[in-house]
């Protein structure tokens, strides 16, 4: 270092180490409320009034998020912001955009002023938000403004219900008991609680002590007895591999609509949007529990136990990571192993939805081409899309980030003799990144614990299936089980919409081929560790 920065540094380091005081003491001492109105709910209106208090800075930075937690997909909230003001002490303030999601006002001499601006909401999917005279669907990113530099700020949300709307259904905790008035105590959390307000059903039960709450907006006939009941099996199931529930109270906000349109996991709360008549079909009404089930998985997995460079919430622009496949392909991988321990449908129906992932990835034209490491980078633009090419499957970090953790629970199991499996592993590494290390984990860490619990070296398998882009090759794992994916040469090209078709060769059904009755001992014994038979 050059002898003249070395005599000034100290100097330096003081007037940083004085920039940040005052900046902790400044962000201190601000207040944030929102108050939030519907007057215009039949047309799709909210209103806000954002109130900072405590201010002692030159400039504020008004940002809108670009994307949702629990959705990875590049949104534009900022296109709904209409009519944005800023006032002091009834002094009218210049707002000036200098991006698409990015608002700058001026507030030298300014201890406290009024954002307001109007957000219309009009697309149905769980990571949007949508307003009619019935109810309030807020996705909190494409709601709530908030300043740079403080996303760490708590704030206090009230809302105005509109008309005769009695109802409100949310993780975030209530002030003083008055349900319509929220606290958040920072933004990760705040982006990270939908809020559903009307009058919607609502029904609650008991899991180990944790109350659950499913909101209900949209009728659908659904038997509230069976619900709790098979969905309190899932719930002590994954509660079982972790060693804990994280949670206080959960809720479940379910859409009833026309068409199947997603979901999403949050902290403490998800998103189910289906149509109101998967209560009456046995598989519609599995796929159903399954989604549950994935959302609640991700409570942990995606939630608490996180790959760092999926840690550093960036709201503002997407985040690059190529760690995706952890968090989302072992959660997908659980949903329907997570039904097959449940006992919520038989052994078959676990197999067929195996042979299922295997159709989507391997008639996927993308699906045996695909680096794992680049789907994650794509999900941002390609996941969720349904129009043109871009279609869900098209996108393959969940499906082939679930046949990868297929292949290291089997692998597991085989080397261990049964004694271990995957769910050892997630305990291992939530135990230690997120309860005693409290931070992220790496994909160098989290592939050094899959070698402690298998005792054999990774390297050839990363290689094949993490990094490279080797076909997969699922038939050597499966069979430590006793079971083979078999190609049946059949023609599929109507039988389903989950299925994509390959580029000139058409579509075809791969089936899961029992080998019994000539099973050896070591593969009766990893499929009993398997299926939990």
């Amino acid at each position: 270092m050059n002898p003249a920065k070395i005599k000034y540094l100290p100097f330096i380091l003081f007037i940083l180490l004085s920039c940040s005081l005052s900046t902790l003491k400044a962000a201190k001492n601000t207040q944030i409320t929102y108050t939030i109105s519907f007057p215009e709910a039949k047309a799709h209106y909210a209103e806000i009034e954002m109130d900072i208090a405590g201010l002692n800075q030159p400039q504020l930075v008004l940002k809108m998020p670009v994307w949702a937690p629990g959705s990875y997909l590049t949104q534009e909230y900022a296109k709904n912001v209409e009519s944005i003001t800023a006032a002091s002490d009834s002094k009218l303030l210049s707002v000036i955009k200098t991006r698409k999601n990015i608002w700058n006002v001026n507030t030298a001499g300014i201890s406290s002023l009024k954002i307001r601006y109007r957000i219309y909401t009009f697309e149905q999917t769980a990571e949007n938000s949508f307003i009619d005279y019935s109810h309030a669907y807020l996705s909190a990113p494409g709601i709530f403004l908030y300043s740079a530099g403080m996303l760490h700020q708590s704030s206090v949300i009230h809302i105005k219900p509109y008309k005769n709307w009695t109802r409100i259904s949310t993780s975030l905790n209530p002030v003083k008991d008055d349900p319509f008035t929220l606290y958040a105590p920072d933004y990760d959390i705040l982006f990270d609680s939908p809020i559903e307000i009307g009058n919607h059903d609502i029904f609650t039960f008991n899991t180990n002590g944790i109350r659950h709450e499913m909101a209900m907006y949209g009728g659908g006939k659904c038997d509230k007895e069976r619900i709790t009941k098979e969905l309190t099996k899932i719930i002590s199931a994954e509660s079982d591999i972790f060693g804990e529930n994280p949670n206080k109270r959960y809720v479940f906000i379910i859409h009833h609509t026309d068409r199947e349109a997603g979901s999403a996991e949050h902290l403490n709360s998800s998103v189910i949007q289906i149509p109101g008549r998967v209560y009456a079909d046995g598989t519609d009404y599995h796929r159903f529990l399954s989604g549950l089930s994935q959302e609640y998985f991700q409570l942990w997995n995606g939630k608490r136990l996180m790959p760092a460079s999926l840690m550093s919430l960036a709201y503002d622009r997407e985040i690059n990571s190529t760690e995706l496949w952890l968090a989302d392909g072992i959660s997908h991988y659980y949903q329907n192993l997570i039904m097959q321990r449940a006992a919520l449908y038989p052994t078959a129906n676990y197999l067929e939805n195996i042979a299922g992932e295997f159709n989507r990835l391997m008639n996927n034209p993308e699906g045996t081409d695909e680096y794992q490491i680049n789907a994650n980078a794509d999900v941002w633009e390609k996941f969720y899309r349904h129009k043109g090419n871009y279609e869900g499957d098209r996108t393959i970090s969940a499906i082939r980030g679930s046949v990868i953790a297929l292949m290291l629970d089997l692998e597991i199991i085989k080397y261990s003799e049964g004694q271990r499996n995957l769910d050892d592993v997630m305990r291992y590494m939530y135990v230690t990144y997120y309860k005693q290390l409290k931070r992220g984990y790496t994909s160098k860490e989290f592939k050094a614990a899959l070698e402690v619990f298998t005792g054999q070296n990774l390297n050839d398998f990363y290689k094949k299936y993490v990094t490279g882009m080797a076909d997969m090759d699922p038939n050597q794992y499966l069979n430590y089980a006793g079971y083979k994916l078999s190609d049946r040469k059949e023609s599929v090209d109507n039988e389903s919409a989950m299925v994509l078709a390959a580029p000139g060769n058409g579509r075809i059904r791969y089936a899961i081929e029992d080998l019994s009755p000539r099973l050896s001992a070591s593969q009766l014994l990893v499929r009993k560790k398997w299926l939990s038979l």
